[in-house]
């Protein structure tokens, strides 16, 4: 997880936490995790403008 491209920069699941949500992972809820989990799917569609 912590290879994976989410989009905007963000590589790996802890700096898609701090830049989705602005904290650890640790402090995600269930739903913040399945909004990450999604993104490698399809990154391109979470792409800021």
């Amino acid at each position: 997880m912590n290879a994976i491209h989410f989009s905007n920069g963000a590589y790996g699941i802890e700096a898609a936490s701090q830049y989705y949500f602005s904290k650890p992972t640790g402090e995600l809820t269930k739903a913040e995790l399945a909004f990450l989990a999604a993104i490698p799917n399809n990154p391109e569609y979470y792409k800021s403008p």
